[in-house]
C-alpha cells in the first residue's frame, strides 16, 4: 500500500539475545604487580597478553525505519532519496566471573 505516491515506508524490528558472548579481556601486563603473570609474560617474551572469553549476555533491541520518496523534478527524475532512522540499544544483561 502506498497512501501517498511515491512514497514507502519500511519497518523492521528484531531482538538479538546472545548467551556467553566472547570479548577480549583486558591487557595483562607486568604493572599489575604479580609475581606469576610477570614470570610468565618474561617466560614468553612478552610484555603484555590479552585473551577471549565467555564473558558477557548481551541484549540488542532494535528498529528500523525507512522511508524512501521518488524526486520528480527534472535533475532528480527517477532517483530516490532514503531517509533512515534507527534505534538499537545495547545492555548487557550479566557479566561471567
Amino acid at each position: 500500500m502506498e497512501p501517498i505516491d511515491s512514497l514507502t515506508i519500511t519497518v523492521d524490528a528484531y531482538q538479538i539475545d546472545i548467551e556467553d558472548r566472547i570479548v577480549l579481556s583486558g591487557g595483562l601486563t607486568s604493572a599489575l604487580g604479580d609475581a606469576n603473570l610477570t614470570a610468565a609474560l618474561a617466560a614468553a617474551g612478552a610484555s603484555s597478553a590479552q585473551f577471549f572469553l565467555n564473558g558477557t549476555d548481551t541484549e540488542t533491541r532494535g528498529i528500523d525505519i525507512v522511508s524512501t520518496y521518488m524526486m520528480a523534478a527534472e535533475e532528480n527524475a527517477g532517483k530516490s532519496r532514503p531517509m533512515p532512522a534507527r534505534r538499537s540499544p545495547r545492555k548487557h544483561k550479566s557479566i561471567t566471573n
